[in-house]
């Protein structure tokens, strides 16, 4: 059975980070859709939803390449049963594979798992609550994933499928797509350079020391 890490340590290196305040529309181009998937997420009032279906989406390959070990977040500002949408990492979009926590809004069951294409396998799963304002983290370390609310480690799973790859989201709706994230915020495992998101075109604010 794998040990659970520590939990988060909020001064890790920020990689990557949005707040999505920014108008209404698509989240942009610092963003790519994964193989299988059809739109970008949008934004509605400061926060990020599917335009329609089940879609798959990460950081642009363009706008950063992302180190083997880090951590994804993603805060909720609403919860809607049957409406499925958390961090993911270790995205590979021309192949749409990565892994991306699951939370189940009316059963609060939360996993972590394997995503290929639209199809997600649970690897490991808990019972937890998890509400509006909650921020949930799915941390990477070598083959070992670990799953966090509000930086306090909350489940575990070794895997070798994936190595490397981009940090990103996986959204499977229900009819009314009423689930909303914002702050997506992305911290490395290793110094490494940052980036800040502006929808259009990242910015680079610095090297990590």
């Amino acid at each position: 059975m794998p040990t659970i890490v520590r939990n988060i340590d909020n001064t890790a290196n920020i990689l990557f980070s949005d707040d999505f305040n920014r108008a209404d529309g698509s989240i942009g181009s610092n963003y790519q859709i994964c193989s299988g998937s059809t739109s970008l997420m949008t934004i509605f009032n400061g926060t990020i939803s599917t335009p329609t279906g089940t879609q798959f989406n990460c950081v642009s390959t363009g706008s950063l390449l992302f180190p083997s070990d880090y951590e994804a977040e993603l805060t909720y500002t609403a919860l809607n049963n049957f409406d499925y949408m958390a961090p993911a990492v270790r995205v590979d979009p021309a192949n749409a594979t990565g892994y991306a926590i699951k939370y189940f809004p009316e059963t609060q069951a939360l996993q972590i798992g394997t995503v290929v294409g639209k199809t997600y396998t649970p690897l490991v799963g808990v019972t937890r609550r998890v509400s509006v304002g909650d921020k949930l983290t799915l941390r990477v370390l070598g083959n070992l994933l670990t799953a966090y609310c509000n930086g306090l480690a909350v489940t575990s799973v070794t895997n070798n499928s994936y190595t490397s790859g981009q940090a990103g989201f996986f959204y499977i709706p229900d009819n009314i797509r009423a689930t909303r994230v914002d702050d997506f915020k992305v911290r490395s495992l290793q110094n490494s350079m940052r980036i800040s998101s502006t929808g259009t075109r990242g910015r680079i604010i610095g090297r990590a020391t």
